[in-house]
């Protein structure tokens, strides 16, 4: 990698990796420190931030500008929108025939109208990749959520869209995809540059129980 990618992966680990752990020891007990829930979701938007602070060392505003122009752009062919809502749907109907051809038990359709209170149930109880059922250490913005969840559930459809998008897209894709497979591209093959992407981006993606687990061992 060029010193840029290094400059933008070293500094991704940095960003999230100074939120998780620490959060991780303190879960684990090993930190004797309150560290809310809420430092956990900051430290997830490490690549989008690591990319737009080199993006502007290098190439100052204008550079911004042109990075969102291209990251940012919805006019593209029709088929890139329709695969991933057909793509997405159609994997979660194939587990659960496959789940229920092994004589597991799948949710019912009431289970499916429920769903608005166990989401709020379960939102932020193990950070943003686990539900664990109990409430993580906050600074209230889990017990804001759960609260505007339970409004309607129209309210909680369009609350589970938005943060799906902030705590994906924004915060990491824009580091990944928008700022370092380019880059990668300029010098390798598709199928080595997403190789190449997909290692960097497992190491990085260890997340709060992750190192909860590691001081807990």
């Amino acid at each position: 990698m060029n010193k840029e990618l290094r400059y933008f992966y070293l500094g991704a680990i940095l960003i999230s990796w100074c939120a998780w752990i620490p959060y991780g020891a303190s879960q684990a007990g090993v930190l004797k420190v309150f560290i809310p829930w809420e430092l956990v979701l900051m430290g997830q938007f490490g690549p989008s931030l690591a990319a737009l602070l080199l993006i502007y060392q290098y190439n100052g505003k204008k550079g911004i500008q042109v990075f969102f122009q291209r990251v940012l752009k919805w006019r593209i062919h029709i088929k890139w929108y329709i695969l991933p809502l057909i793509i997405t749907p159609l994997i979660s109907v194939s587990w659960l025939v496959f789940h229920r051809l092994i004589g597991d038990e799948i949710p019912s359709l009431q289970d499916f109208l429920q769903w608005p209170l166990a989401y709020s149930q379960d939102y932020g109880s193990g950070g943003p990749y686990t539900l664990q059922g109990d409430l993580v250490p906050n600074i209230g913005f889990v017990k804001f959520i759960k609260n505007l969840v339970l409004i309607h559930p129209i309210v909680a459809s369009i609350t589970f869209v938005l943060l799906t998008i902030l705590t994906g897209p924004i915060s990491e894709e824009f580091g990944w995809r928008g700022y370092m497979l380019p880059k990668l591209l300029s010098r390798y093959s598709m199928l080595k540059s997403s190789i190449i992407l997909g290692l960097l981006w497992g190491f990085w993606h260890t997340g709060p129980d992750f190192w909860t687990f590691v001081f807990e061992a």
